[in-house]
């Protein structure tokens, strides 16, 4: 996942489809302002569970913010569910509980979620290789410059 077009794609949205405000917006998704505001600036780390309130507050796809593929705003299936407990909390039953259904991602935009995961994972994972390779280097150069000094002491 760019993080320049996941950005690109949010500036894009508030801008032209939100009719609102950056902080509006952010607000409405339970975001800090400020914060949000910093991640549109890419000085800021935008995080899946940031997205994840931007969705269900915006009603925007998951799988159009990770990827910009697919439709902008989610169908009403794939809608998140919002669910209440009628009665006694502790008592859950057929009759003592109606379902108006909560927090519900579809699959195929968890299968999506998932895979970009999996993604910046691997990327990571390339990261943390390449750093111990240089340290390692480091150590070998560290190790030379030791035997040096041993010998000029000599």
């Amino acid at each position: 996942m760019s993080d320049e077009k996941l950005i690109q794609r949010l500036v894009d949205y508030v801008e032209y489809e939100a009719n609102m405000t950056r902080n509006a917006f952010a607000t409405k998704a339970g975001i800090d302002p400020t914060n949000f505001s910093k991640m549109l600036a890419g000085k800021q780390n935008i995080t899946t569970n940031t997205l994840k309130k931007i969705s269900v507050a915006h009603g925007i796809s998951m799988t159009w913010l990770l990827t910009g593929e697919g439709e902008m705003m989610e169908s009403p299936k794939s809608q998140p569910l919002i669910g209440t407990l009628n009665g006694d909390d502790a008592k859950v039953s057929g009759r003592d509980m109606t379902i108006n259904p909560p927090c519900t991602y579809a699959v195929d935009t968890i299968i999506n979620e998932v895979s970009a995961l999996r993604r910046l994972i691997e990327k990571r994972d390339e990261q943390i290789d390449k750093i111990l390779a240089l340290l390692d280097e480091k150590d070998k150069q560290i190790e030379k410059l030791l035997t040096i000094i041993a010998n000029l002491q000599k």
